[in-house]
């Protein structure tokens, strides 16, 4: 398999993570032509996973992150999700959740994702000035047609995955050992 032959290639140097993902393949997608119209962003590259900054101005160490994590019940929290992703360490682990990721790409995620997804796309478009309420009705709406033509909607949309590789000399700045819906892990 590619992913696992990406490891071993890279594994020296990089710490590899696993980011699963449904609905929100329709955030990505619309930050990353975002970035292509607007920055020049290469249509070859890697999806954008978050393109607003705005969710970051206070946000200035791990562990102004954390306390984010821990005035919410779980990771999957708005105010969380907006500035974070959360990853699996391994292609066969669990992540201490019910489902393996194997069992989340193909049997499906919880339907409840697309509300913090929703917003999220909300934020974004508003953020891009799309302000006027029947336009951004009309503009969620159809993001959801095309999430739906491309199997990202339902009760219970199909996962996807996201191979991200983080360099061991940066990886303690941007990822923290976690237990099962984010709150930090002993020695995380």
């Amino acid at each position: 398999h590619q992913m696992l032959a990406n490891e071993k290639r890279f594994s020296e140097a990089f710490v590899p993570l696993y980011h699963l993902y449904s609905i929100s393949s329709l955030l990505y997608e619309l930050q990353t032509v975002l970035a292509v119209e607007l920055l020049e962003y290469p249509i070859t590259a890697p999806p954008v996973l978050r393109f607003s900054r705005r969710a970051f101005a206070d946000l200035r160490s791990l562990s102004n992150l954390l306390s984010v994590r821990e005035r919410n019940v779980s990771d999957r929290a708005h105010e969380y999700r907006s500035l974070a992703v959360s990853a699996f360490s391994s292609c066969f682990a669990s992540g201490g959740y019910h489902k393996s990721m194997q069992q989340y790409l193909w049997g499906g995620f919880p339907s409840g994702t697309a509300n913090y997804v929703n917003k999220l796309i909300e934020d974004l478009l508003s953020a891009a000035g799309i302000t006027e309420p029947d336009v951004l009705s009309s503009l969620k709406a159809r993001i959801k047609t095309i999430g739906d033509d491309y199997g990202l909607g339902g009760t219970e949309p199909l996962g996807q995955v996201l191979q991200i590789f983080i360099h061991k000399s940066v990886v303690d700045a941007f990822a923290y050992g976690a237990q099962p819906l984010g709150a930090l892990a002993p020695r995380g």
